[in-house]
């Protein structure tokens, strides 16, 4: 039996995304591709810091623009959204305000991000195939993403706008055991 589950987003998550693709397009700044950048040098000392209850926003404030906007790497609008992440301590959302960003911008393109979740990598022609059944399903272009995942045991697990196809052996053997145990 193949089952379809969806997840929450918090919301708050989404209206971040949207307004910084409101923001980049007003002030025609590359802030998606600067808060990357600030996403991938996030180590753990940074987290940490950031985490610290008695170190004052101002302070974090501070090491953001000192490291990232006084060397350039960041304008300022960016450097604005991420004070605006840490007074609301959602600064460690921001992957997923990036990957919420990602979705609006290609739901603006009428693009649907599919993940599809397999064993062993899917043939050229296995990956056409559900991109074809997909576009049909959601009327939409799909970017296919694959995931290779040997715990599902065999099958695939399709995801997407927060839902789950899931097609696996792995579901299939679980449905059985429950059935069984009637």
């Amino acid at each position: 039996m193949t089952k379809i589950v969806s997840f929450p987003q918090e919301k708050f998550v989404l209206e971040y995304a949207k307004s910084l693709l409101e923001l980049e397009e007003e002030y025609k700044k590359p802030m998606f591709r600067e808060l990357r950048l600030v996403l991938e040098y996030m180590n753990d000392e940074l987290i940490q810091f950031l985490k610290h209850p008695k170190i004052k926003a101002s302070e974090k404030k501070k090491v953001f623009a000192t490291v990232y906007y006084d060397t350039k790497r960041i304008c300022q609008i960016t450097l604005y959204f991420l004070y605006l992440l840490i007074d609301q301590h959602h600064i460690f959302y921001l992957k997923d305000i990036l990957d919420a960003y990602q979705k609006e911008k290609y739901k603006q393109e009428g693009i649907v991000e599919v993940e599809v979740v397999s064993v062993d990598v899917l043939s050229k022609q296995d990956q056409e195939k559900i991109i074809t059944k997909m576009e049909k399903l959601l009327h939409q272009k799909v970017l296919l993403k694959q995931t290779i995942d040997s715990t599902i045991l065999g099958g695939f697990v399709v995801k997407y706008d927060h839902k789950v196809i899931d097609a696996s052996l792995l579901n299939k053997q679980e449905a059985l055991k429950k059935y069984l145990e009637k």
